[in-house]
């Protein structure tokens, strides 16, 4: 069995990110599987081929991206495939820039979540809206290069064909202290706004949602501060602006079942299967 490990992205130059990692087998050879990097801009979902690789390969260097997209964050995996057998597949944990955590981030990341999950307990799924792939063939004008129509039931306002990544369950914490709103420096709230705290994962940016399973409120995310120790993200806080009721969104189905997020491995932060 292939086994990955120390999935490590840098960023050295525009444009580009360098992705480096180690295998190790177990009883089987290396050449019996076929290898590729794959990318997404969600944690968990979503993870497209970007380059088959050499059964060789410890590093990939991918300028296809573009790093000066604000609020924008790739996520890279390794996949190795049986060649005999295609549906047997081997996945590293996800890894990108700045995503290697000391012992004391973990533990601050993990009492954080028993807060989040045992206390507080608001229920929410994530919506990551895409920031690539193509366009929307419904709403986007290709010649003005931005939507020509409200609440496209295509893309459902983000102006990509696909829309969002599939949604990943959460908690979060709403309205938290004036104190820690200062702290944060997000500025004066106006009508329809509030703030909220999670986790690390998923990771958020402007203009992703927020959907409260109780309640069924969905919010849009307007901006975002993050705390940091050595550079590894371990609490998320947000503005957010309601949505207005009658938005396409409110006719998204949510999975019947829960599923408790964060069970998983505490340095990627990624559901375990």
């Amino acid at each position: 069995m292939v086994i990955f490990s120390n999935l490590q992205v840098d960023h050295f130059e525009r444009n580009v990110l360098h992705i480096q990692w180690e295998v190790s087998m177990d009883n089987e050879d290396v050449g019996e599987y076929s290898y590729g990097v794959y990318r997404s801009e969600s944690q968990a979902n979503g993870f497209e081929l970007v380059s088959g690789l050499a059964e060789d390969a410890r590093k990939f260097i991918d300028g296809s991206v573009n790093t000066f997209k604000i609020g924008r964050t790739y996520f890279y995996k390794i996949i190795a495939t049986r060649i005999d057998n295609t549906t047997l597949k081997v996945e590293s944990d996800p890894g990108w820039v700045g995503s290697d955590p000391d012992c004391i981030a973990l533990d601050i990341v993990r009492r954080e979540r028993l807060l989040l999950r045992q206390y507080l307990k608001v229920k929410c799924y994530v919506l990551t809206a895409r920031t690539t792939g193509a366009r929307c063939p419904n709403c986007w004008n290709p010649v003005r290069k931005r939507i020509s129509r409200s609440n496209c039931t295509v893309c459902q306002g983000t102006g990509f064909a696909k829309g969002f990544y599939t949604m990943e369950p959460t908690y979060f914490k709403f309205n938290p202290s004036p104190k820690m709103l200062r702290a944060s420096g997000m500025g004066p709230l106006e009508k329809g706004e509030t703030n909220a705290w999670t986790s690390n994962f998923p990771i958020l940016k402007s203009n992703d949602y927020i959907i409260e399973v109780g309640n069924g409120n969905i919010w849009r995310v307007k901006s975002m501060v993050t705390s940091e120790k050595s550079r590894y993200i371990i609490r998320q806080m947000v503005a957010v602006k309601a949505e207005e009721k009658g938005s396409e969104l409110y006719d998204i189905k949510l999975p019947s079942v829960w599923i408790e997020p964060w069970e998983c491995n505490e340095i990627t932060g990624v559901p375990t299967e």
